[in-house]
């Protein structure tokens, strides 16, 4: 870790974000929360905040809004998701990591043990709010795919704040959070495009796992990998935590785009149907 000095530098809390992740995958059971009952409320509040808040961005960005009912069952849902993910991570974890190279082992815990279990987990729960009569355009599939993965990263922050506390909350409301939302409104995309435009690039099943999968294991791959290192020199840190952030602004501005083209969509849309 850091010295001192270097406390008030964003690279300590991003190593130390991720320790608190990569300890919580390799554990069988999570465990005991560190955090005094008079902080709760701001752990949680750091926690909650920033996925509610993305929550609310994309659901008013859709022109032609979803059911509040239904979004609101997208993003509990979300929750939910966090146990099935563990679930099927907790066998491999306690199978311990075959690689005690550093780049190999973070990638093996990027992928293995973080980014395949939880992306499936979110597209088992999401299958069911694209295959509703809800989702019929494909800027719907974008906001049920952010929602699901929002509340998953809600969830995944209750845990990881209580355990890291806020600091641990503050660095994950600028990049777990947003990665998150990204790689779900991805995944909706795509699902939603296969099912209202049939199949075609970047539609379906393939691109709605391979590409959040990727991004979620590239970005987490830096990070895992400096946190095998024990006490990384300060560049190592600047050079992974420069990595992981390239890979998160890459997938904000992919969604952005994403999001923006659609909209404009739905505004010709909306606009040739008042005329």
């Amino acid at each position: 870790m850091a010295t001192a000095e270097r406390g008030c530098c964003p690279l300590p809390l991003c190593v130390r974000a991720v320790r608190h992740g990569v300890d919580s995958r390799l554990a069988s059971v999570p465990s005991t929360p560190d955090a005094a009952p008079m902080e709760l409320p701001a752990l949680l509040a750091v926690s909650v905040g920033p996925p509610v808040a993305s929550a609310a961005w994309f659901y008013l960005r859709d022109r032609e809004r979803e059911p509040l009912g239904a979004v609101v069952w997208a993003f509990l849902a979300g929750a939910i998701v966090v146990a099935v993910a563990v679930f099927a991570a907790v066998p491999l974890a306690r199978l311990g990591v075959p690689f005690a190279h550093p780049w190999a082992h973070g990638a093996y815990v990027a992928f293995a043990l973080a980014a395949i279990p939880e992306e499936l987990a979110k597209y088992l729960f999401l299958r069911r709010h694209i295959s509703s009569h809800h989702c019929d355009e494909p800027m719907d599939g974008m906001v049920y795919g952010a929602l699901v993965s929002l509340g998953f990263a809600a969830a995944e922050n209750v845990l990881y704040v209580l355990q890291g506390g806020l600091s641990v909350g503050f660095w994950r409301s600028f990049t777990a959070v947003p990665l998150h939302a990204s790689c779900g409104a991805l995944m909706g995309l795509a699902l939603a495009s296969r099912k209202l435009l049939g199949p075609g690039p970047g539609r379906g099943l393939l691109p709605a796992l391979v590409v959040p999968i990727l991004i979620h294991g590239l970005y987490d791959w830096p990070l895992m990998a400096l946190s095998r290192r024990g006490e990384p020199e300060y560049a190592e840190s600047l050079l992974a935590t420069m990595a992981n952030l390239t890979v998160l602004v890459l997938a904000i501005v992919w969604v952005r785009m994403q999001s923006t083209r659609l909209r404009g969509h739905q505004d010709i849309r909306v606009a040739r149907r008042d005329a």
